[in-house]
């Protein structure tokens, strides 16, 4: 089964989407990573993307989608694959379905579920403390990582009216997607709201 994330920023999907990946041997197909490798790869479409970033535009949805297509093409038909957050918005979604057609494959979202209250506050809570990513694996308080003579770093772009914006965007781009695969029949909502290893039972259950 290959799998659609579509998660809220603050969801802390990271985690899940690698023990997913580890124990069930899902592919993980992430935008800006095939770009990084499509960089060292110096074949026609990287020049198209090269053209493109090089003019300061963004990369389109077309674009994206032959990305999606090359990486499909390069892996086998047996690999199950995970799409981390992709697509993204209806026109998004319209192009996916092609690509997802034309390689003979099938997709469901798995939506991670959780209030924009708690996303808020889980984004407004998250630093690093040094060596310690705390932003999806949340090992010590910020008291503590002081107490122990190391350094509090929050991200720049983690204030509150930054993150509302963005919360903003995916409820009106991103839910529109979410409530057409949840008509198609091929959606699993997710229980964030419980620990990391209750969550993944349940995605387990799924999967099997």
């Amino acid at each position: 089964m290959d799998i659609i994330l579509a998660w809220m920023q603050g969801s802390w999907k990271w985690t899940q989407w690698k023990l997913i990946s580890q124990k069930f041997w899902h592919k993980i197909f992430e935008t800006w990573k095939e770009l990084r490798k499509l960089r060292d790869s110096w074949t026609e479409l990287w020049n198209k993307v090269k053209e493109r970033i090089d003019n300061w535009h963004l990369v389109d949805t077309s674009l994206i989608m032959e990305i999606v297509s090359n990486f499909l093409e390069n892996i086998s038909e047996f690999d199950n694959v995970i799409f981390d957050w992709l697509p993204r918005n209806l026109e998004q979604y319209e192009w996916f379905h092609k690509v997802m057609k034309k390689h003979w494959r099938h997709a469901r979202l798995f939506y991670i579920s959780l209030s924009k209250e708690d996303a808020l506050k889980r984004l407004l809570w998250r630093f690093e403390c040094v060596w310690i990513d705390t932003t999806n694996n949340p090992l010590i308080t910020q008291d503590q990582c002081i107490a122990m003579w190391w350094s509090v770093k929050v991200r720049d772009d983690d204030t509150k009216e930054a993150i509302e914006k963005r919360l903003d965007i995916f409820f009106s781009e991103t839910l529109p997607i979410i409530e057409k695969y949840k008509w198609l029949w091929k959606y699993f909502e997710i229980n964030w709201i419980q620990s990391v290893e209750k969550v993944f039972i349940e995605i387990e259950e799924i999967l099997k």
